[in-house]
């Protein structure tokens, strides 16, 4: 671990708000990094060094003459994490008569040595689960099944079981004008979202897109939270978007989950529907509408499409169809007409497009060209 000037600082500004004897912090080289007299930062300290090399205490004493005349005396001590020198704290001071004190200070600079070391371990423990999980949505075609070959899945870290489904949660910044960076970090703070996520459940897919992957029973109390701060960013002339996946109870299906709300908070116009849910079946179909490749097909299809667009009795029968869920009894009664001239309809519709209504596969089809007709409208 690399010793900071920031965490070499605060050991020195805490450990002396506790002992109030002067404190300073060695690199193993023996550079002064932090002290409470100001005027020895990057001077050589020799018996620091001399700590680092043995891993042992080394006490100066007044009338020790081994460093010279130049050095107080004082405790100096190795702050290690498992076996392995960090630096080295010095206290100043009579080694009889400060011995108590230089134990507090040197316990503080071992905790929080502990908590940076631990927090780089996790922030890069972290980072790389995101790197495994962007590489896989962005390498493989999805979605993923239990066939698919795909190595990095074991490596990808996600708490996940059958008894614990887990909804992801997509947030993207479209414009943030006071930082992406600080706002992230007030969120974490809120009460309501450590509530409902632990650490393993956060990460960032870029700069801008950031995901949650909390428990199924918590997505609506931390989408409520989400949607406060929302609330008071947009009046800060933010545009946060927030897309909310399927719940999934195992990693491949998560990871699928994930993929399509991806989509979702790439592709959702969040200035008109700032809440895009995978479960919202009309807003996903506009959704879907906007991608080049699906628009390009029914492009096509609607050539043979043309004459019903013309049709209104027979284009209000589609619409009813679906709106009654597919059931011919309730469509013919919404229509007040008979279940045979409604059959006749739509086998004018057969005869022009080749699509059957009564067929789940060409319903879908005759629906989505139906909604690209009324979007592509002027």
């Amino acid at each position: 671990m690399i010793l900071s000037e920031e965490l070499a600082q605060d050991i020195v500004r805490r450990s002396m708000d506790i002992i109030h004897h002067n404190v300073n912090v060695i690199s193993k080289s023996g550079i002064i990094i932090a002290s409470g007299d100001k005027a020895r930062i990057g001077r050589m300290h020799d018996v620091a060094r001399d700590v680092a090399r043995s891993g042992k205490r080394i006490n100066v004493y007044a009338e020790d003459l081994t460093y010279g005349k130049n050095y107080a005396p004082g405790i100096n001590a190795p702050i290690t994490i498992n076996g392995k020198v960090l630096f080295v704290v010095g206290v100043t001071g009579n080694p009889n008569e400060i011995t108590r004190y230089a134990e507090l200070a040197f316990l503080t600079a071992e905790l929080l040595a502990k908590l940076a070391f631990e927090n780089r371990l996790h922030r890069f423990s972290t980072r790389r689960n995101d790197i495994y999980i962007e590489r896989i949505l962005r390498e493989y075609r999805f979605p993923l099944s239990l066939s698919s070959s795909v190595p990095e899945l074991d490596a990808v870290r996600l708490n996940v079981d059958a008894d614990n489904p887990r909804v992801p949660v997509v947030l993207k910044f479209e414009l943030l004008t006071c930082g992406s960076k600080s706002a992230i970090e007030d969120l974490l703070l809120l009460d309501a979202v450590d509530d409902c996520i632990d650490s393993n459940d956060f990460g960032m897919f870029a700069s801008d897109i950031y995901y949650f992957l909390p428990p199924q029973n918590r997505t609506e109390s931390l989408l409520q939270a989400l949607q406060e701060w929302q609330h008071q960013l947009t009046a800060q002339g933010a545009f946060i978007g927030i897309a909310v996946g399927l719940p999934a109870s195992d990693k491949l299906n998560l990871i699928n989950s994930m993929q399509f709300t991806l989509y979702c908070v790439r592709h959702c116009d969040f200035s008109i529907r700032p809440l895009c849910r995978a479960s919202d079946a009309g807003g996903l179909t506009e959704l879907i509408l906007k991608d080049n490749e699906v628009s390009f097909m029914l492009d096509s299809l609607q050539l043979g499409f043309n004459d019903l667009v013309h049709d209104e009795k027979i284009l209000n029968s589609l619409n009813v169809f679906f709106a009654c869920n597919l059931e011919i009894n309730r469509t013919a009664q919404a229509l007040q007409i008979h279940r045979n001239s409604l059959r006749y309809r739509f086998k004018k519709i057969e005869n022009m497009t080749g699509l059957n209504p009564f067929k789940f596969e060409h319903a879908v089809i005759l629906y989505l060209m139906l909604r690209h007709q009324m979007l592509s409208q002027p």
